[in-house]
């Protein structure tokens, strides 16, 4: 009896740190799942909404350009109406 006693009293912290054990390792498997999906979903806000807000952005400020060439040709001397605009088109702007 007092062999299956001590067997006993072994078991019983051998055990409370498998479950210590097992409780860590699936902690870290979670994390790591939580870490992944979050990284999809930061890159998924970045590839639906922050890059098409550059574009918009970008068209933005072209179309801003495109704006002051026309004020600046229609306020030219020549009266706006003449084909010959002495001005060169910046390489941003393609017509």
């Amino acid at each position: 009896m007092p062999l299956l006693s001590r067997i006993h009293y072994k078991a019983k912290p051998i055990f409370l740190f498998l479950i210590v054990m097992l409780t860590i390792l699936a902690s870290s498997v979670l994390e790591k799942r939580l870490m992944r999906d979050l990284n999809t979903s930061v890159s998924s806000l970045y590839q639906d909404r922050l890059m098409p807000a550059t574009g918009l952005f970008q068209l933005n400020d072209l179309m801003y350009a495109k704006q002051q060439l026309l004020a600046g040709y229609l306020a030219s001397p020549a009266g706006g109406g003449s084909s010959t605009y002495g001005g060169s088109w910046p390489a941003t702007i393609r017509i």
